[in-house]
């Protein structure tokens, strides 16, 4: 009879050791296989998994095993460009990752991000076979705009805005990307972030706005503010004109637009005379 009460109390032990270990074990696994989400962007860090970090469970951090490469993009700790054979461009300011488990519970952390210059071009040091093209401060947005208004079109291709830009400059600071001659083709990703100080002011200037000018073209994730944007035909605030079902996607204007004709906040909406928003 004591062998049996022993026997059961042994067994119960052994059930309840079980338990805790697969309780500690899922969370564990929920933790590592969290949602990963980096201020709205999900072109770099969405590529994130379990392999490219650890949780300590007694601190609450995520640790890095060196720098994480992925594909076209390295994200790393060092404030510094990782240093080899690979050319690393750095995207400039700090990005947080945010791990998210099934509870809701979620742990940060600050890290830099750089892009391969082998498959990802800027615009200043422009390589024409990239895929992906990103735009850091002013100069490379008006590099970009003077590459699309020259004749580069950019379709089938990618450019990232990396960063928030404000212009200098009071008045006409800035060119409208895309002409109706020259077109820009691609799509343009904001990634949730702001071009500000935008003013263009000429009552002769058809097709303004950010961009003046897209043809099957994607403009999503940017936010636009300024002082006021006023043309002729076909004035927005984030396109003026938009043709073969161009499309304008989770895109804010901030800014007063105004023109004789065919004027609308985001893209150009409508065509009367005179219409200030």
């Amino acid at each position: 009879m004591k062998n049996k009460n022993w026997a059961r109390f042994l067994l119960t032990i052994i059930v309840i050791f079980i338990l805790i270990f697969t309780i500690i074990f899922v969370c564990k696994n929920i933790r590592k296989n969290g949602v990963h989400t980096v201020d709205g962007d999900d072109v770099i860090y969405n590529k994130l998994s379990e392999k490219n970090y650890e949780i300590n469970e007694d601190t609450n951090e995520i640790i890095f095993s060196g720098d994480v490469k992925i594909g076209s993009f390295c994200i790393s700790e060092n404030p510094e460009a990782p240093t080899e054979e690979d050319k690393w461009i750095p995207t400039g300011g700090e990005k947080v990752i945010k791990l998210e488990d099934e509870s809701g519970e979620s742990i940060t952390k600050q890290v830099y991000v750089y892009y391969n210059a082998g498959t990802v071009s800027t615009m200043t040091n422009f390589n024409a076979s990239a895929d992906m093209y990103i735009i850091r401060n002013e100069s490379e947005l008006k590099a970009f705009a003077g590459k699309v208004n020259s004749g580069t079109t950019f379709a089938g291709k990618t450019v990232y805005l990396v960063k928030n830009i404000t212009l200098s400059g009071t008045s006409n600071n800035h060119t409208p990307i895309g002409t109706a001659t020259c077109p820009f083709k691609g799509t343009f990703d904001g990634n949730g972030y702001a071009i500000s100080n935008i003013n263009i002011n000429n009552a002769w200037l058809d097709n303004a706005g950010l961009f003046g000018y897209i043809d099957k073209a994607t403009i999503k994730n940017i936010t636009v503010n300024g002082t006021g944007i006023y043309g002729r035909y076909y004035v927005g605030g984030i396109v003026g004109q938009s043709v073969n079902n161009g499309t304008v996607e989770n895109c804010i204007n901030n800014i007063s637009i105004s023109g004789a004709n065919c004027v609308g906040g985001i893209s150009r909406t409508f065509c009367r005379n005179f219409k200030k928003l």
